[in-house]
């Protein structure tokens, strides 16, 4: 299992089809990256089945950057062990 912020980087470069330079911990997943909605339903989703854990949607909810999402991630792992 790769750690938590390779495994976001590598799935938000396949679904938005980004280049690896793009993801810096300050981009915008949306308004840089062109993720929509849906998308970042289908990064949370995939995540969940790379992971094998339930992210609950108030915890990506509001997450703008990769640097964002990065760190909800690591504090729900934190919670789960």
């Amino acid at each position: 299992m790769k750690p938590g912020s390779a495994l976001v980087r590598e799935i938000i470069i396949r679904q938005l089809d980004v280049a690896p330079d793009q993801l810096v911990p300050e981009a915008r997943l949306m308004a840089d990256l062109g993720a929509d909605s849906l998308d970042i339903v289908e990064i949370g989703m995939k995540l969940e089945e790379d992971l094998e854990l339930s992210l609950p949607d108030e915890e990506l909810e509001g997450r703008e950057t990769f640097g964002d999402l990065c760190q909800a991630l690591a504090v729900h792992r934190s919670r789960q062990r």
